[in-house]
């Protein structure tokens, strides 16, 4: 049961990082910086796909052998 209560733990913390960073590539931007911004964004939008595969990863290696 404490394996569940860290994995959503990590979870929300994923969440919450991108959040945060949305919101600060979303503030402040004008029209000459949106070329910076969409490449930044493909790479902020590839880093989090990267922290959400290693929850999965985190998940599947903790939870499901408890599973079965």
């Amino acid at each position: 049961m404490s394996q569940n209560i860290w994995l959503w733990i990590f979870v929300g913390l994923c969440v919450l990082f991108s959040l945060i960073i949305t919101i600060r590539l979303g503030v402040n931007q004008s029209p000459e910086q949106n070329q910076g911004y969409v490449k930044r964004r493909k790479k902020i939008v590839w880093l989090l796909l990267a922290i959400y595969a290693a929850a999965v990863l985190v998940w599947g290696a903790f939870v499901f052998p408890f599973l079965s």
